[in-house]
């Protein structure tokens, strides 16, 4: 499941997505406003099985940022946000959170 971190931020395995993917909507829809963050650093998913998650977080306005390694190659758009660490994740979710505040 997703776990919550401060400042409104999910964190989530790939894997857990996979396995559990309706109640991990759920629980993102459920808390609005949420940035989320998925480690795809054991497992990737299609972009299609993430489309609905990108589609709800594109809607809102919020971060979806991956997790990948820099040696992993990945069939996701150019457009999505991958990142090789947990701290450049984060970063760029706070940087985006400062530019939502200031109404960028």
């Amino acid at each position: 499941m997703i776990d919550w971190e401060e400042n409104n931020i999910g964190y989530l395995t790939a894997d857990d997505f996979v396995k559990n993917r309706k109640a991990c909507l759920a629980s993102l829809k459920e808390r609005k406003n949420s940035d989320l963050i998925l480690d795809c650093k054991t497992s990737l998913p299609t972009p299609e099985e993430l489309e609905e998650v990108v589609a709800h977080q594109e809607k809102g306005g919020m971060c979806f940022v991956i997790l990948l390694s820099p040696e992993q190659s990945h069939p996701f758009p150019s457009a999505w946000v991958v990142v090789p660490t947990k701290t450049e994740a984060l970063d760029f979710i706070s940087f985006e959170q400062m530019q939502r505040d200031l109404g960028f």
